[in-house]
């Protein structure tokens, strides 16, 4: 990126005039009150980066990438329930520091790091590291499948990971990127290269995949339209749209700028929309993860 394209690109970030910021759970966003209190977790590094296991690696492996503004208190509950309901997850830190909300610092740090946030047909560059990731997990968890969840940000990433034969189970969260998502174009698009998504469609068409689709169906920053573009990439047996209805968030009162489906705006009241989408998640992963499932 030349100096002035970074330039401008710091200057958008700290002017507030970036869509993310509207969601941005560390600037405008309060903590969720659902926030665990406590953790059990231990850290090991990975092509010297540091991934964060949450539960015992005997039980089947998750992988879970977190979303913008960095891995949040919410997104380390996220990982706990996860693993409190028998999964051993894995949180690779992408950017930031455990437990941090930095918008800001943390979109420009991703943006240096190759994530490219505003490119329609790019994968980031972390996508390698994560590829080579989801390898060592199938060799420590041999015969089990895996599962890999994306939100916000890396909502769609696990689609890049398919090329890894153990995973079986995607669960794609309010994807919210490429940014600025102001055409057509822009909001079908999938923040993938083509190549990847070719790839992706092979492994679809050469093994049973399922991909679960949850976003807040009023929400912007993650538009409609890029979960059907995905459908029709991977048809209507592969891929499920579980969007949270408006005439659901109605009832709920939840909130019209809703975005973080199974963070920052997750409510584990029995019934609430988004504990029935963690329950859908939940049941999948009992369904496909147990075992090898092709």
């Amino acid at each position: 990126m030349p100096q002035v394209c970074k330039a401008f690109f710091v200057l958008l970030v700290l002017s507030g005039a970036l869509p993310f910021t509207s969601f941005a759970n560390g600037g405008h966003c309060p903590p969720s009150p659902w926030v665990c209190s406590s953790y059990r977790y231990k850290t090991f590094k990975f092509q010297q980066k540091d991934v964060i296991l949450f539960g015992s690696t005997e039980r089947p492996p998750v992988l879970l990438l977190h979303e913008l503004p960095g891995l949040t208190p919410e997104c380390v509950s996220l990982a706990q329930r996860i693993a409190d309901e028998g999964y051993a997850v894995y949180v690779p830190l992408l950017f930031g520091r455990v437990g941090e909300r930095a918008f800001p610092e943390n979109l420009v740090k991703s943006a240096l790091g190759g994530w490219k946030p505003f490119a329609a047909d790019h994968t980031p560059r972390p996508a390698r590291t994560l590829r080579a990731l989801t390898s060592y997990l199938a060799r420590a968890h041999r015969g089990q499948s895996i599962g890999v969840i994306g939100m916000c940000y890396s909502g769609t990433l696990p689609l890049a990971l398919l090329t890894e034969p153990a995973v079986n189970t995607l669960i794609l969260c309010q994807p919210a990127r490429p940014g600025f998502a102001w055409t057509n174009r822009r909001k079908s698009a999938i923040g993938l290269s083509n190549q990847d998504i070719e790839e992706a469609r092979k492994s679809v068409s050469e093994r049973r995949i399922s991909i679960l689709g949850f976003r807040f169906a009023q929400d912007k920053l993650s538009p409609s339209a890029r979960f059907k573009a995905i459908e029709e990439l991977f048809g209507r047996d592969t891929f499920h749209d579980h969007s949270i209805s408006v005439e659901e968030c109605r009832m709920w009162n939840i909130r019209a700028d809703a975005h973080s489906v199974l963070t920052a705006h997750f409510t584990p009241i029995v019934g609430h929309p988004t504990e029935q989408r963690f329950r859908m998640m939940i049941n999948l992963f009992n369904e496909r993860l147990s075992s090898r499932a092709e």
